[in-house]
C-alpha cells in the first residue's frame, strides 16, 4: 500500500477519533452541569462499580490491521467531582494476544437517577506474551445505564495510542454488565 496514503489515513483517523472525544466531553458537560448537580447526592450511597465487558478492539500498526475480540474487568471508585478506573483485559487475534491495562480518571455526569454518562483520559500499558511491555494513552467516553440501584450495564468507546517499537493506534467498543455497592 501507498506510504502517503497510510500516513494521511492514519492521521485523518487521529483527528475524527479526538473530535469526536472533545464533541463528547463538551456536549456531557456543557448541557447536564445542572442535572449533575442535582442528582450527584443520589449516587453518593454507591461509591464503587465492578463490571465485566466483552471488547472489540481494531488495532492498526504499521500499515497492518487486526481486530482483537475478548472480556475485561473494570473496577472503579467515585470520588465527589471525579472517578477513578482501573481496568484490565484478554483480547485474542490470530495474530497473538494482548492485556492492556488502563489506569482513567474519568470525568461522569449523571443526567438522572437511571444514566450516567462520562469521558476520561489517563495511561495504558499493554503485555504481550514475549514482547516488553509498551506503555500509551487512552481516552475513553460511554454511557452507564442503571436497571436498579445496584445494577446496570456499560456502553464504552475508547481511543488508545501505545509505543510499541511503531505507533499504534487502537479503536475499541464494549458492552457489560455492572453492579454497584456502598
Amino acid at each position: 500500500m501507498n506510504p502517503t496514503y497510510l500516513r494521511y489515513h492514519r492521521r485523518r483517523c487521529h483527528r475524527i477519533a479526538v473530535l469526536a472525544l472533545l464533541t463528547s466531553a463538551f456536549t456531557f458537560t456543557g448541557h447536564n452541569v445542572a442535572a449533575a448537580t442535582e442528582t450527584h447526592a443520589a449516587h453518593d450511597a454507591h461509591r464503587h462499580t465492578l463490571a465485566t465487558k466483552v471488547i472489540g478492539l481494531r488495532s492498526v500498526s504499521g500499515g497492518s490491521t487486526t481486530t482483537f475480540l475478548g472480556q475485561g474487568v473494570v473496577v472503579e471508585r467515585e470520588f465527589d467531582h471525579f472517578e477513578l478506573e482501573l481496568s484490565w483485559a484478554s483480547l485474542h487475534a490470530s495474530e497473538g494476544s494482548i492485556v492492556p491495562i488502563d489506569l482513567l480518571v474519568k470525568l461522569p455526569v449523571h443526567v438522572g437517577p437511571h444514566v450516567d454518562l462520562f469521558v476520561g483520559l489517563g495511561p495504558s500499558v499493554h503485555l504481550r506474551p514475549g514482547h516488553a511491555a509498551a506503555a500509551g494513552a487512552i481516552a475513553s467516553t460511554g454511557s452507564w445505564f442503571w436497571f436498579s440501584p445496584h445494577v446496570g450495564m456499560l456502553l464504552e468507546f475508547d481511543y488508545a495510542i501505545v509505543n510499541d517499537r511503531t505507533t499504534t493506534h487502537e479503536i475499541e467498543a464494549a458492552m457489560g454488565v455492572a453492579v454497584r455497592f456502598p
